[in-house]
């Protein structure tokens, strides 16, 4: 086996994809602001995600909503709005998909059956969308990211851009974290 040392970007090109970076963050940002203020919730722009799908400019992003990483787990099963999520593409289990556009999800857990529900509210505060989700630790981040992730993975588009991800961990955790830059 070859093994080829992959040679460090010139610092003169990583300053300039620094630069394109923030203008893509900033920019995505200032629009997600935007629609969040109109969709009446507050959200956090320090650590959204933006999966792009391919050269077409499709995306897909989630920011929390302001307040979301201090909800106990008894707040949660009674139901709190956790992510503030666009898509240009559709979103949900098949025959049951929305529109693309700006949605606030919300995580609640069925008091008689345990079982735990994600709703996708549009722009009117319409329930569009309700869905199964799963929450399996105690930790509020990891379930608000599995009841994210649960919805990319419903959709056809999704299942392809996940699967295009790095395959080792380290190489996924490194590209979130250039993404939270």
């Amino acid at each position: 086996m070859l093994v080829q040392s992959i040679p460090r970007p010139l610092p003169d090109t990583t300053r300039r994809l620094q630069k394109a970076n923030k203008a893509f963050r900033d920019a995505v940002a200032s629009e997600m602001q935007a629609a969040a203020r109109q969709a009446g919730v507050k959200i956090r722009m320090d650590n959204f995600i933006a999966i792009p799908f391919d050269d077409s400019g499709a995306v897909t992003v989630n920011a929390m909503i302001e307040g979301a990483d201090r909800v106990s787990i008894e707040q949660l099963a009674k139901g709190a709005d956790v992510l503030f999520v666009y898509s240009v593409t559709k979103l949900g289990p098949a025959g049951r998909q929305i529109d693309p556009g700006f949605y606030v999800v919300r995580v609640s857990q069925n008091a008689a059956s345990g079982q735990w529900v994600t709703q996708f509210r549009n722009s009117q505060g319409r329930i569009v969308l309700e869905t199964d989700a799963t929450v399996e630790r105690p930790d509020i981040q990891t379930g608000i990211q599995a009841a994210f992730l649960q919805q990319v993975e419903s959709t056809n588009r999704e299942i392809e851009t996940l699967r295009a991800l790095p395959e080792h961990v380290e190489d996924f955790q490194h590209y979130v974290l250039l993404l939270r830059k």
